[in-house]
């Protein structure tokens, strides 16, 4: 079998694909190698930096964290919970959520580096090609 170059979706790795987290819950998740993630990655490590004078606590490495997640990994959510509510997706409640719930911060790291979200769907040949 050949080695297939376009096997992924790569158009959506930085976008997200959706997932189903619990019940009818959904996140819109992206691939953790996206160049999105990694220009925030930064832009918040160096914010962090700044701040804190290169000398940050687990719980500010924590936020960094959850913060740059937010922005570059975790792109929308449809059916989940805050507070009894069911809220839009924006980056700063993202980020509260990813830092209060470990079981979710997990969840999105796993998913975001789970490759087979992203495999192009190939359809069969035609017999009469």
């Amino acid at each position: 079998m050949t080695y297939r170059i376009d096997k992924y979706e790569h158009e959506k790795f930085a976008s997200g694909k959706w997932v189903t987290i619990e019940g009818t819950s959904r996140l819109k998740v992206a691939y953790k190698g996206n160049a999105e993630y990694l220009d925030h990655l930064m832009e918040v490590e160096k914010k962090y930096s700044r701040k804190y004078c290169n000398e940050l606590t687990a719980d500010q490495r924590m936020a960094m964290h959850c913060e740059a997640i937010a922005l570059g990994m975790l792109k929308d959510w449809e059916d989940v919970g805050v507070n009894g509510e069911t809220p839009a997706y924006t980056p700063e409640l993202g980020a509260e959520a990813l830092k209060q719930n470990p079981v979710l911060l997990d969840f999105v790291k796993t998913q975001s580096g789970n490759l087979d979200r992203f495999e192009r769907e190939i359809s069969a040949p035609n017999e009469h090609d």
